[in-house]
């Protein structure tokens, strides 16, 4: 999975940085992994591809399993306003009932292993970071 999404992309002519080192055991599911990584890059890829000069598509993933946790940390560029309710980032398509569900997928899977989940804005940089015990 990660390796399509690199590929997307490589396509899209993001500037991309990988740094994965899962060497501890985890005890979240293969499948919950799957969906934290899929939603959070799917995120990325959609900002990123709405900037115009491709100097400035940024993504950087950094994943590691170290002294009982695991953390994971995605950060993207972006351009323009995000809209949030209540706390809640809020999808800008145009279909937005079909889609906007990819952070709280991925909230949830945080809060089920007990960890903690920050959203940081900061100078066109969008980050998600979590921190999960194992």
């Amino acid at each position: 999975m990660i390796n399509s999404k690199y590929q997307q992309a490589e396509a899209l002519k993001i500037d991309t940085f990988f740094h994965i080192d899962l060497e501890e055991a985890l005890s979240i599911s293969d499948i919950e992994l799957c969906s934290l990584f899929a939603n959070t890059m799917d995120n990325a890829l959609e900002a990123c591809a709405k900037i115009n000069e491709p100097s400035l598509r940024k993504i950087e993933m950094k994943a590691r399993c170290k002294n009982h946790f695991f953390s994971y940390q995605i950060a993207n560029s972006y351009h323009g306003t995000l809209v949030t309710k209540n706390g809640t980032y809020l999808s800008d398509k145009a279909d937005s009932k079909e889609h906007g569900l990819g952070l709280s997928q991925v909230s949830d899977i945080v809060r089920k292993y007990h960890g903690t989940l920050d959203i940081c804005t900061e100078d066109e940089m969008f980050t998600v970071t979590c921190i999960i015990p194992l």
